[in-house]
């Protein structure tokens, strides 16, 4: 016969590696889930660190992107302003426009809007230098005066509106007739004495602000 105590000790035992044998295979399932769980946070790391350089790199792709307009500006100036060198014609950036600055003395004499004729040989060299660009812009020529009222001529221009309209007017149709400008890529506007770029109180300054502005406009934008 088994004694008590013996039968007791007995189970003790078996309950103690029931409960061990427990323990060690929940200690194994947590050590999976440990390892599973950092391999994940590794894995994630991973693709965290690609997308912050993917972002960089977005990030300058969209800053060159950015710069470039504005570096093909200077660069196409650059080309114009080597172009036109000698002829009195400045060249300027105006936002994403370029603009051709012509003194309305080399065009026309005071208060007339007939082309001089020592106007046409520039008008020509303008036209030609602007003909490669008109694929991907248009043209708007602008005319422009001083803010003194018009007293020659006063009875056939009402304003320098009338004025500045009827130069500009001349101007593109010179460009087209002469200098062969697509008609369809060429407009115009008679600014007066709106948008001065100089001190209209000084005789300097009225003659700066008496120009024909050539203003070459970025195709989205008309």
């Amino acid at each position: 016969m088994i004694e008590r105590g013996t039968v007791f000790r007995c189970v003790v035992f078996l309950v103690a590696i029931v409960f061990l044998y427990g323990c060690a295979g929940n200690r194994k399932a947590l050590e999976k889930q440990v390892a599973y769980q950092n391999d994940t946070i590794a894995e994630m790391q991973k693709t965290n660190t690609e997308l912050q350089t993917k972002l960089a790199e977005k990030d300058a792709e969209i800053q060159q992107a950015a710069q470039r307009p504005a570096q093909n500006l200077e660069n196409f100036k650059k080309t114009l302003e080597a172009q036109l060198g000698g002829t009195g014609v400045t060249v300027g950036v105006r936002g994403d426009e370029i603009v051709l600055s012509l003194p309305s003395a080399k065009l026309f004499a005071p208060g007339q809007h007939t082309l001089r004729p020592e106007a046409k040989p520039l008008l020509n060299k303008v036209s030609k230098a602007l003909k490669p660009q008109l694929s991907t812009a248009m043209v708007r020529v602008e005319g422009h005066t001083d803010n003194l009222p018009i007293k020659k001529q006063k009875d056939r221009f009402k304003s320098n509106w009338e004025l500045s309209s009827a130069r500009a007017s001349s101007v593109l149709h010179y460009m087209v007739d002469k200098g062969h400008l697509d008609s369809k890529k060429v407009y115009m506007a008679g600014f007066g004495d709106q948008h001065p770029i100089a001190n209209n109180s000084t005789p300097a300054g009225r003659q700066k602000n008496r120009r024909v502005d050539i203003v070459i406009v970025p195709q989205d934008k008309t």
